[in-house]
């Protein structure tokens, strides 16, 4: 069976969702190989929060009082890396890498609706939801040997971001934390 086609998988948790229902809880997995980013402060939740990853602060994630419709990602040097707004139908841009566009078309839905689909520097990925890695994404077109690039791991009061050595670029890792909220 490939990793797809067992993304068809419905969350079953006794444990309640987070972040709109998009993260369930799962239990902590090994990192061996992975680059580990932890969204920490959260204040009240992970829309407002600091990414971290090995021995510093990346991003600042900042959904303001007096501009709720809006979550702004910026660096340490105050820069804005993307926004994601928050409409009926939200939109997301990631500077110099993802022009501004419907979250729908940044990560699309697969036909049978049961994971999305992003392409990004000419490669295609797929976030497939699973009951024991929560989101993982993976390279395609392979349904059946799909390499692992990356995974969303929640706790009951963390969430992380895991991306293999092999794919930790800077780009795809920008590209991979704002999944997070789309």
């Amino acid at each position: 069976m490939g990793v797809l086609a067992r993304s068809t998988i419905r969350w079953f948790s006794p444990v309640p969702p987070s972040i709109f229902g998009a993260l369930p809880s799962s239990p902590p997995t090994s990192n061996s190989g992975f680059l580990t980013f932890y969204f920490t402060s959260f204040n009240p939740n992970v829309l407002n929060s600091v990414i971290v990853g090995p021995s510093r602060n990346y991003i600042d994630v900042a959904t303001g009082p007096n501009n709720p419709e809006s979550t702004v990602f910026t660096n340490s040097q105050g820069q804005t890396l993307a926004i994601i707004e928050w409409h009926r139908s939200p939109f997301v841009e990631i500077r110099d890498t993802v022009s501004r566009r419907m979250t729908s078309q940044f990560i699309p839905l697969s036909p049978d609706r049961s994971y999305r689909t992003m392409e990004f520097k000419g490669k295609r990925y797929a976030w497939v939801p699973n009951l024991l890695i929560t989101l993982s994404l993976y390279v395609l077109p392979s349904k059946s040997s799909a390499p692992l690039v990356a995974r969303v791991l929640r706790a009951a009061d963390s969430v992380n971001l895991q991306i293999t050595t092999n794919a930790s670029t800077r780009a795809l890792w920008k590209s991979a934390s704002y999944r997070l909220f789309s």
